[in-house]
């Protein structure tokens, strides 16, 4: 999210702080990847300084085998050492704005996959993208599974960086930063530079052998005509979408509710795209034009996953 039309809200809802008091004790895995400034996971003793231990994932059961509650956690269901992916050191991040947590932006985006119209890579959008952290993160961790990865957001500052993010997707952009972390190394001398210097490194074994499409645009998130002319002709298999509320995100322009977000979708999407979607309790992501798959809480956060009718 931006501080546009949809701001970046504060993150690690899943990851309070007597939780990560007590993982700051476990041993840090040299290498680990990450997402935000703190230690949200506990490391798993075996690995090795290698990224390749986040992509051995066994497959969850299926979610109707569940029973009970919708689990928290269906598919991440290990914490893990998301460092490397921190807002700030390769992926860069707006002033004052703070990243959706790693752990659930995966949980997140897998979900949404699980109900995806095809199996194979598709195209993925955030109309609140903000810095584009979220797509960014999504498309280093499932490459794999994305073909393309297209944001915007009402605050064209917000849409730049966003720009700046996805292209460290493709290797000449993550070369380029590399190399201007290798500067700040040099020059400075911190031990910062240099974990940065190391997390662009591993970073660089998670691209994919073709970069995805990316693409950017300023639109207001309830102008489904905007958001159309900014597609451009694509159709998003994926609407993925971590919307405003709390102190550190606003709504600008016309959507002024996750209501109002998912009427201006429907307006813009095809029928039966996906949409996930990260909400506050007080504001549901509900509205009759979706078909409702998935509904589960993590912290103050209501997530869900839809299918427009």
């Amino acid at each position: 999210m931006s501080d546009g039309s949809c701001q970046d809200t504060a993150g690690g809802l899943d990851s309070p702080l007597h939780r990560a008091r007590s993982a700051s004790r476990s041993k840090p895995l040299p290498g680990a990847v990450g997402g935000s400034r703190r230690f949200t996971g506990e490391v798993d003793e075996s690995a090795t300084g290698s990224v390749n231990f986040l992509l051995d994932r066994t497959p969850p059961p299926p979610l109707w085998q569940h029973r009970g509650p919708v689990p928290v956690y269906r598919f991440e269901q290990q914490r893990r050492d998301y460092t490397d992916l921190a807002a700030g050191r390769v992926l860069r991040g707006a002033p004052g704005a703070t990243a959706f947590p790693v752990r659930l932006a995966s949980e997140l985006a897998q979900r949404a996959f699980a109900h995806a119209p095809s199996s194979g890579a598709l195209l993925l959008y955030d109309p609140c993208c903000g810095g584009g952290y979220l797509l960014t993160v999504i498309g280093l961790l499932h490459g794999a599974r994305v073909r393309g990865l297209v944001g915007s957001d009402v605050s064209p500052d917000a849409v730049s960086l966003c720009e700046s993010n996805l292209a460290l997707l493709d290797p000449d952009g993550l070369r380029d930063r590399l190399g201007r972390l290798e500067q700040d190394a040099t020059s400075f001398g911190k031990d910062a530079h240099r974990d940065a210097v190391a997390s662009a490194g591993r970073l660089s074994a998670l691209l994919q052998p073709q970069a995805p499409l990316r693409r950017t645009f300023v639109a207001d998130a309830g102008d489904p005509e905007a958001i159309q002319a900014g597609l451009d002709g694509l159709g998003p298999d994926i609407a993925i979408v971590d919307v405003p509320y709390g102190r550190a995100s606003a709504w600008a322009g016309r959507a002024t509710g996750t209501g109002a977000l998912l009427a201006s979708l429907a307006a813009a999407l095809r029928p039966g795209a996906i949409v996930a979607v990260a909400a506050s309790k007080r504001d549901r992501p509900e509205s009759d034009r979706f078909e409702r798959l998935e509904h589960w809480q993590v912290g103050k956060r209501a997530l869900a996953v839809l299918r427009l009718r």
